[in-house]
């Protein structure tokens, strides 16, 4: 858990949960958590994608508003490019 790569590692496991067919949505949430609480420190766009992919399970789940506080976290923690994903996001789901 202390490896520089653990926090990339984790987000993997996640994408694997949510790249299943059908997708587990609880596994996958439960690994992009961790990499957001566990691995604050995790290197290039891993915190911010992780982000921006729990608020799609959250949104898979329809759980919007729990969606909506992971994209506006990503948005305000990491301005600029990698949160422009969770912006769109954000943007879509308030259209609704």
């Amino acid at each position: 858990p202390t490896a520089p790569q653990a926090g990339a590692a984790m987000y993997n496991i996640g994408m694997s949960h949510f790249n299943q067919r059908p997708p587990n949505w609880p596994a996958a949430r439960d690994s992009f958590l961790k990499v957001i609480n566990d691995y604050p420190q995790a290197q290039g766009n891993t915190l911010p994608d992780a982000y921006y992919k729990l608020g799609q399970v959250y949104e898979a789940l329809n759980q919007i508003d729990n969606a909506k506080q992971a994209w506006e976290a990503a948005v305000q923690k990491f301005p600029g490019p990698p949160s422009a994903l969770s912006s769109q996001a954000l943007q879509r789901v308030n259209r609704r």
